[in-house]
């Protein structure tokens, strides 16, 4: 009998002692990402890095065995876009996880991660859009600056010009600036050239209904989309891990200008989920506004399905259940 449990225990050391190394591993692997986004955040700075962790074999190499699903974050759905969302939790803790996007190449385009520390729940996430496209690939951007015209060789003794009055702004050109300041950040967090008001509130739409409808599915992967607010744009981006006992699990994580890190940890029952229209995903982004007196089926929805956090810190609902 004790020889038995000498064996057994062996057999489940055997199994435990690389889990509990890998774990080990994991854990450390997370923070140390969490220390390089947090570094190179200024400035974007990230977007210029070659980091090892960018590389999805190298990752697949230290954290093991991940979940593999895909990742339809364009509208359009075409198949050569399509990515590969990488998820890991850590053995020794389940809410410690990674949560990568790569393309056919193996290149990192997306990062995502949560962990748990004496100082409290640290979450973070970068784009790599340097690992999206090939530089030849990069769209040109809507006001691309051009090299001043060398200066004219100047003639003998030349007589002195009246410097010419600055020209007034047209109300053509200041629309044109406007639109321009309204448009660059889009076009720089999605990589598209969309040049008119029209074409970037059909490509909002198209990207909140495409949403909608994997949330309605509970399709799992990452979904990036924007609302536009006053302060300007804000970019969601949601993370449908699956339906699992009758209830779909999404986390959705944003920032706010002088508010702070929204992470929104949503639990929904199945059946609900048919709110979720293209109608209502048309009207948010026009503009819907919430009425807290007379909230909508969605607002309610929300309202018993879902945790906010602001910079970390429990919200107190909006609508009573």
């Amino acid at each position: 009998m004790k020889r038995q449990v000498l064996i057994f225990s062996f057999g489940l050391l055997c199994t435990i002692f690389p889990t509990l190394l890998n774990a080990s591993a994991c854990s450390t692997l997370i923070k140390n990402i969490h220390q390089d986004v947090g570094q190179y955040s200024n400035g974007n700075s990230i977007t210029g890095k070659r980091l090892a962790w960018m590389n999805i074999y190298w990752l697949k190499k230290r954290l093991g065995r991940a979940s593999i699903s895909k990742n339809l974050d364009t509208a359009t759905g075409d198949p050569d876009k399509q990515q590969l969302q990488y998820t890991w939790h850590c053995p020794e803790n389940e809410d410690t996880q990674l949560v990568a996007v790569a393309n056919s190449k193996g290149l990192v385009t997306f990062i995502e991660g949560q962990y748990s520390s004496d100082a409290g729940a640290e979450l973070f996430s970068a784009m790599l859009p340097q690992n999206r496209v090939s530089s030849s690939q990069m769209p040109t951007p809507i006001t691309t600056p051009t090299a001043a015209p060398p200066p004219p060789i100047p003639e003998p003794n030349p007589a002195p010009k009246p410097e010419p009055a600055p020209a007034a702004k047209t109300e053509e050109s200041t629309a044109t600036d406007s639109l321009a300041a309204l448009l660059n950040p889009y076009n720089e967090y999605f990589h598209t050239t969309i040049h008119t008001k029209e074409n970037l509130v059909n490509d909002m739409i198209s990207k909140m209904q495409f949403f909608y409808k994997n949330l309605r599915d509970c399709t799992p992967g990452i979904y990036r989309y924007s609302i536009y607010l006053q302060s300007g744009f804000i970019f969601p981006v949601s993370t449908i891990q699956g339906a699992s006992k009758g209830t779909c699990q999404v986390e959705t994580l944003f920032s706010v200008p002088q508010l702070g890190k929204i992470n929104a940890k949503c639990n929904y029952p199945q059946k609900s989920l048919s709110v979720y229209t293209d109608d209502e995903a048309e009207a948010l982004v026009k503009g819907k506004s919430f009425d807290k007196n007379n909230p909508s089926p969605r607002d309610k929805i929300e309202a018993e399905a879902c945790d906010t956090y602001v910079n970390g810190k429990l919200q107190s609902k909006l609508v009573k259940s």
